[in-house]
């Protein structure tokens, strides 16, 4: 299908009623033919315009169809890149010259700049921040299941050298992902007791890029009940321990 060209007399009919951006799929359309963006959708019970109830599984799929038919240039002057509507929700994103962020927690819809990401995850989600010795720190993680847990963001604080991180497991594997905020850093995790260790050099993903599929830090939950799980202390019984050695090479 040949592209259609941006015309600025059907702004308004794109724009979704919630946030104001323009619709990005999946387009949700309730039962009077109002659109509002999927991500929007899932924040509310109720259509902005009619107040019908809305069923997330009522899309619109020929304004799909057209949003995937637009080109529009990044609305950042510096960055040259064309993107159908469709995609341009995900581009901006992640675009290098875009100043701002989207808050990392899912349903929030903080935007702001780099440097206060921080301090609205500390004030507002309560995120947790570590001061880490450059040349090495320890952190831990603490379950009674390895298996299915969520242990979210915390914060790593290196002297000002900022690095976020998010941990979780599946059945499988204990996965942890690290995040910078504009510079790239290289980190060393090291697990080990006296018989066992495993150590991994990852290079930090910048947290625009954080929704790609990238190599994390894994290791076999198998393995780290085997080897690794210590009790922690001062939890009640039940509760097991993770220790990693954190350092930062750069």
């Amino acid at each position: 299908m040949e592209a259609l060209e941006f015309n600025s007399n059907i702004n308004s009919t794109l724009e979704c009623p919630i946030c104001m951006n323009y619709l990005s799929p999946p387009v949700i359309q309730c039962c009077n033919g109002h659109s509002i963006c999927g991500k929007c959708s899932s924040m509310t019970e109720k259509c902005p315009e009619c107040r019908i109830k809305l069923n997330q599984a009522n899309r619109n799929l020929t304004l799909e169809k057209i949003l995937e038919g637009i080109q529009l240039k990044c609305q950042f002057e510096e960055c040259q890149v064309v993107t159908s509507l469709a995609k341009r929700s995900q581009h901006m994103d992640e675009c290098p010259f875009n100043p701002y962020l989207q808050c990392v927690i899912e349903q929030c819809q903080w935007v702001g700049k780099e440097e206060d990401l921080l301090n609205h995850l500390k004030r507002t989600h309560c995120i947790k921040e570590f001061v880490m010795d450059p040349e090495g720190g320890f952190r831990g993680w603490n379950s009674k299941s390895w298996k299915q847990a969520d242990w979210g963001y915390s914060i790593w604080n290196f002297n000002g050298e900022v690095i976020l991180n998010k941990s979780m497991s599946t059945k499988n594997f204990f996965y942890l992902s690290i995040y910078d905020l504009g510079q790239q850093h290289k980190v060393k995790l090291t697990v080990e007791n006296k018989d066992n260790k495993v150590s991994f050099v990852l290079s930090t993903n910048s947290i625009k890029n954080r929704h790609k599929d990238q190599m994390q830090f894994h290791l076999s939950i198998q393995e780290i009940q085997k080897h690794f799980l210590e009790a922690a202390e001062g939890l009640e019984d039940g509760y097991q321990r993770l220790t990693i050695k954190v350092q930062l090479l750069n």
